[in-house]
């Protein structure tokens, strides 16, 4: 989870923020927008690497049992 703004320092105080969300797998983050590439879709980066924006945390979601060339073909699909 990404901090989108400076604000949220402020704001989180009383529950509020904005932020950019990506899924981490292999070293890599998929993501929905937030980006600066001309084509709109789903964007792979390095892990911390989300449009130059501030890491807040990193939450566990689960496990894939999908290996990196599964995800690289799924990832191209959706792109």
């Amino acid at each position: 989870m990404y901090h989108v703004t400076s604000l949220n320092k402020g704001i989180e105080i009383v529950g509020l923020g904005f932020y950019h969300t990506s899924v981490g797998i292999y070293g890599l983050e998929l993501s929905y927008g937030g980006h600066s590439y001309d084509s709109p879709g789903t964007v792979v980066v390095y892990k911390g690497n989300s449009a130059g924006l501030t890491l807040k945390e990193t939450i566990a979601v689960g496990t894939t049992y999908f290996d990196i060339e599964e995800i690289n073909n799924i990832t191209e699909y959706f792109g």
